[in-house]
């Protein structure tokens, strides 16, 4: 089974790779040149404001979480530090509530770590979203026939690079929009 999947991958890739060979050698179809250039997702989206504003947002939440979680602990040490000075029987008791505070603090540590990673995961979709609409709309009106991501060639020739013309455009709506 996984020999026939590497194989029909493989004939897949092939068969793309000659498809896009036709594209670049000027197939003429229909008495119309044919338009195409490829986009480096993972540039733009790393060079694209909204994703640096983004990750600078979720740094400051992060820190802010661990402001919480810091608060609490040094209250915890504190407790233990209290504990020390009691007699033994105030002491185990004192322990069995440091124990809670810390399985309670480990728990929250938990769930702050994973509502991050949710909340990351959420705004990474919708600026890829964003991204891929922005790409769309640049498409129409450039009047481009096929915009490629670079991850699916095999070959490209960094003339159809269009990613710093992305960056550029989709970084100037975004300060447009932001006013």
């Amino acid at each position: 089974k996984m020999t026939k999947l590497i194989i029909k991958s493989f004939i897949g890739v092939i068969i793309f790779s000659l498809c896009l060979a036709g594209l670049n050698t000027g197939v003429v179809r229909a008495g119309k040149s044919i338009n195409i250039a490829y986009v480096n997702i993972s540039r733009v989206f790393d060079q694209y404001q909204h994703t640096i504003d983004a990750e600078a947002e979720l740094e400051v939440l992060k820190a802010e979480k661990q402001k919480e979680l810091d608060k609490r602990l040094v209250e915890v040490r504190e407790m233990k530090d209290e504990a020390e000075t009691l007699a033994k029987s105030e002491k185990e008791k004192k322990q069995g509530i440091i124990d809670e505070k810390l399985k309670e603090l480990k728990e929250r540590n938990k769930e702050i770590k994973t509502r991050l990673v949710k909340t990351r995961d959420k705004r990474v979709k919708e600026i890829l979203k964003e991204i891929r609409i922005f790409i769309a709309q640049y498409a129409d009106k450039k009047k481009y026939d096929f915009i490629f991501t670079d991850k699916v060639l095999i070959y490209k020739n960094t003339d159809y690079d269009l990613s710093q013309e992305i960056i550029k455009k989709i970084n100037e709506q975004y300060e447009k929009a932001k006013k």
